[in-house]
């Protein structure tokens, strides 16, 4: 089921990008809510913020050996928790999306832009780390106490 769930995100985050690199790089950017949310077409050759610029390569073979060590831990411990599993395809899918960018694009494609806030933009994969990583946190805290 984490299987389909991560590739079903992969799948949403590639077809958001593509269509970003068709669609909106040509416009460059598109307001949906005025001072809220724009779509703003940004290449990001670094990491979270934009750091790092120019760091391909590192994030490229620290995003695998990540993902290899995510995929060695569940095999070794088969977690049962759904909230762990969870985290874990949000977290991989994530991954996955911004690593086959970095290596077909040489970046990392963005396109969400809260406009209400001086934010960097952001895309799909972004949101799968994050909300991914805040429920691993959550399975941290909850396995802690038990």
């Amino acid at each position: 089921m984490m299987i389909a769930l991560c590739i079903a995100l992969i799948i949403i985050d590639r077809i958001t990008k593509i269509l970003t690199i068709n669609l909106l790089k040509p416009v460059d950017s598109v307001v949906l809510i005025p001072k809220v949310l724009s779509l703003t077409y940004v290449e990001n050759k670094g990491a979270a913020f934009g750091i790092m610029q120019n760091a391909r390569w590192i994030f490229v073979v620290v995003t695998i050996a990540v993902l290899v060590a995510l995929c060695v831990y569940i095999v070794k411990t088969k977690p049962q928790s759904k909230l762990f599993k969870w985290s874990a395809a949000l977290i991989g899918a994530g991954a996955i999306g911004n690593l086959i960018d970095r290596i077909c694009y040489g970046c990392v494609v963005d396109m969400i832009q809260a406009t209400f806030i001086d934010f960097p933009v952001f895309n799909f994969a972004d949101c799968c780390i994050v909300v991914g990583t805040w429920l691993l946190c959550l399975y941290i805290l909850i396995k802690k106490d038990e």
